[in-house]
């Protein structure tokens, strides 16, 4: 099992905006999706562009680059197939790759 950091500040997010179940699910889908796994952080972050609040999954997998691409793939199309659009533009996944 890899360690794993959900910010305070997620989860007050996640409870006003009914999130918890997607959070939940976009965890379990990289978890299913990406292999070599080290390490996942959940923080709101504001987008830069429209400043609204959005849940940055930060994913740190050790993995050749090809295999973290196709496991990418993967997790977006599990996650389209899963969750509404308005929750997509809330959760976003970005992956670290460390060797």
């Amino acid at each position: 099992m890899f360690n794993r950091r959900i910010s305070p500040d997620v989860t007050r997010f996640c409870l006003q905006n009914n999130f918890g179940n997607d959070l939940s699910n976009a965890i379990s889908l990289a978890n299913s999706s990406f292999t070599g796994i080290s390490g996942l952080t959940a923080e709101l972050e504001n987008d830069p562009e429209t400043d609204e609040e959005r849940i940055i999954l930060h994913l740190n997998v050790s993995a050749d680059f090809e295999d973290v691409v196709k496991s990418r793939k993967a997790f977006t199309r599990m996650w389209i197939d899963s969750v509404l659009p308005a929750v997509r533009e809330k959760i976003v996944l970005l992956y670290h790759i460390s060797n």
